[in-house]
């Protein structure tokens, strides 16, 4: 799997515009999640699209273990597909600006700069803008915390037309209050909530492109992570 071709930009004229809008969306991005009330479970998406992401960039070639069950690596230690012990006080939540690698946060354009640590609610999330897709204002995240993504689907946010062979447990949505403008593909892990998210305000643009660059940089990110003992 490759990593889309997107990096941080800093506009010459207009830098201190795109440094505040990133930061404005991040944290509003964890209000919108972490607003859910939080439940247990979730349910895989099916279907298919025709639209495609460019990528680029290569992945790590160490071998997997046949017997390894979904999930992935992270500071050194197996993180399962599953969802996490809701009564369990000690959930070690995942951190994605400090925990993932820098050269897998770096190919996937996300600046350390622009993230949200303990802001709301024990989420997190980290973003930057996205080159190559005719817009300044398209941005990537990458947002972990407590709400099950059974929330989603609960709500009727569950996006049909897409889905992820390589991690079918995956539910690719909308956020509640976000409109056409956000898509997310996320899952449920043994340390919560962790989700890819896809965001853009331009109205001229059409919504399922933004999920299946959503996918597309979740499978990359997923990928590269569970390669990594």
């Amino acid at each position: 799997m490759k990593l889309i071709n997107s990096s941080f930009r800093r506009h010459k004229n207009r830098g201190i515009v795109v440094d505040g809008w990133k930061r404005a969306w991040a944290t509003a991005l964890l209000v919108l999640i972490g607003g859910l009330t939080a439940c247990s479970g979730g349910t895989p998406l099916s279907g298919t699209s025709d639209t495609t992401a460019e990528v680029s960039g290569e992945t790590s070639e160490e071998p997997v273990p046949a017997d390894l069950p979904p999930g992935f690596f992270l500071s050194g230690e197996f993180v399962e597909l599953r969802p996490y012990d809701v009564n369990d006080p000690n959930v070690k939540w995942i951190k994605p600006c400090t925990e993932i690698p820098e050269e897998v946060l770096g190919g996937t354009g996300l600046d350390l700069e622009f993230s949200v640590d303990d802001g709301f609610a024990d989420m997190w999330t980290c973003s930057a803008e996205v080159e190559g897709l005719d817009n300044w204002g398209t941005s990537i995240s990458i947002t972990t915390g407590p709400t099950p993504v059974s929330q989603f689907v609960d709500a009727g946010l569950a996006v049909d037309g897409i889905s992820s062979t390589l991690v079918p447990q995956a539910v690719a949505h909308q956020i509640f209050g976000g409109g056409e403008a956000l898509c997310s593909v996320s899952v449920d892990t043994a340390r919560g909530y962790f989700s890819i998210s896809a965001l853009d305000y331009d109205e001229t643009k059409p919504f399922l492109p933004k999920c299946e660059l959503a996918k597309a940089q979740f499978e990359s990110i997923y990928s590269q992570l569970r390669g990594k003992q």
